[in-house]
């Protein structure tokens, strides 16, 4: 979750498209994890200014009672959104026999652990 600071409202929707002062949500799975780096890897796209956000993990509980069944939603902060990963396209131009490079938004993000992002502010203070 956080604030893109890059997104523009697009001009054909008009200005209102959302709401800059709440924060737009993802979600996503993890999806790997770094042990020379000690991060987590998950698969939902960030934006400038969704870096420091919260990494949330949903937890799901079923509770029985007699004959019902109710289902009870935790959510627990697992870390904090450090980067996106790029996805880099290299293409070599036969014509003009020099290398272009196209870098995007590969949709998985780098997330710095919770104990280590807590460790940082302990030091800090």
């Amino acid at each position: 979750m956080g604030y893109p600071s890059y997104l523009d409202p697009n001009p054909m929707f008009g200005e209102d498209v959302y709401d800059f002062e709440f924060p737009l949500v993802g979600e996503g799975v993890l999806s790997g994890k770094s042990k020379k780096h000690e991060n987590l890897i998950i698969s939902s796209p960030v934006f400038y200014g969704n870096s420091g956000g919260a990494v949330l993990y949903k937890r799901m509980n079923l509770k029985r009672n007699d004959s019902t069944i109710s289902i009870e939603f935790s959510f627990h902060v697992i870390g904090v959104v450090s980067s996106f990963i790029p996805f880099v396209f290299k293409d070599k131009s036969k014509i003009l026999n020099r290398e272009n490079y196209d870098v995007s938004n590969s949709g998985y993000t780098v997330v710095v652990p919770l104990k280590f992002a807590l460790e940082l502010i302990e030091k800090k203070w």
